[in-house]
């Protein structure tokens, strides 16, 4: 995984040639007795949109993170047990596109896409 430091003269560091990404940490915490649905979508969007867009930025490809098969599934990490599969996709293309801007930026530089 790279970071981007405005430091250091606008070059990203990337510590390897490949990007390892693990599963999202879930938190014990549950509101009633249902999962937090949209915080667990947005992890597995994040971490699936980074990990596109880190690739895309090394392989010099265009910013364009709705056009990636992950993005428009957005089922990666879904369980029945999570409840709405809309509010999931919902989600899960929120963090993704977050993600995926973030991934892209540490090895382009600069910001893309979504400003937040």
């Amino acid at each position: 995984m790279g970071y981007a430091d405005k430091s250091d003269c606008d070059q990203a560091y990337v510590p390897a040639s490949r990007v390892v990404v693990t599963e999202p940490v879930y938190s014990a915490r549950y509101y009633g007795s249902a999962y937090n649905t949209e915080v667990i979508a947005r992890g597995w969007g994040q971490r699936d949109g980074f990990k596109d867009g880190w690739k895309a930025a090394l392989k010099n490809r265009m910013y364009d993170p709705e056009n990636n098969g992950d993005y428009r599934d957005a089922n990666n990490g879904y369980k029945r047990r999570f409840g709405s599969k809309y509010l999931y996709k919902t989600a899960y293309r929120d963090g993704y596109v977050r993600g995926y801007d973030s991934g892209f930026a540490s090895i382009a530089g600069g910001t893309y896409g979504m400003k937040y």
